[in-house]
């Protein structure tokens, strides 16, 4: 599968809202799923190290459900959503638990990436 196209969505602490700044980028997301009715799309939603892996774990998925509620709001089948939770298990840097980092570094890791596939030919 390729991927057409991508959206890095990041959140606030203990959060899982999706925030009104990444709307028009994820409406592009959706009208490029309606054009291409073979398309899916993924789901990776993650946490920080903050907290316990277990919460993170459920933070990460209700981002997940969140992210895949307002695509199935703007008409994508749920079925053509593959949405998926990491808890804290894959951090883009060293923050990980007992490491001293600061807010912005915490934040790069509180996100979810999604991507439009495209079947392959």
């Amino acid at each position: 599968e390729k991927f057409v196209e991508k959206a890095l969505v990041l959140f606030d602490l203990n959060k899982h809202r999706v925030e009104k700044s990444y709307f028009d980028e994820l409406d592009q997301l959706a009208y490029t799923l309606k054009k291409n009715p073979s398309a899916t799309l993924y789901i990776g939603a993650h946490a920080d190290a903050q907290g316990t892996s277990e919460y993170n774990l459920r933070l990460s998925n209700r981002r997940a459900a969140e992210l895949q509620k307002y695509f199935v709001a703007k008409g994508i089948a749920t079925s053509r959503i593959e949405a998926i939770g990491f808890g804290e298990e894959l951090l883009l840097n060293q923050c990980s638990d007992g490491v001293e980092c600061h807010e912005s570094e915490h934040q790069y890791n509180r996100r979810a990436e999604i991507k439009v596939q495209m079947p392959e030919d």
